[in-house]
């Protein structure tokens, strides 16, 4: 078995990009590649932002120079 990682989408939400696959186009595997990728990216930027927001109070206002 594969070990977790942080950004693993849940099985329910994979189970949802399965469905969705077009058999028409091009193969699952890269459709769901594609999915997973798109997702794991905005799972990533999430995470920044929010670390990025436990150091920078919101809403951000620079200082006047």
């Amino acid at each position: 078995m594969t070990p977790e990682h942080p950004i693993t989408p849940p099985p329910e939400l994979v189970e949802q990009w399965y469905d969705a696959i077009d058999d028409e186009s091009t193969s699952w595997k890269q459709q769901l590649a594609a999915r997973a990728a798109q997702w794991g990216y905005e799972q990533h930027e999430k995470m920044l932002l929010d670390a990025m927001h436990s150091v920078v109070p919101q809403p951000y206002e620079p200082e006047a120079e």
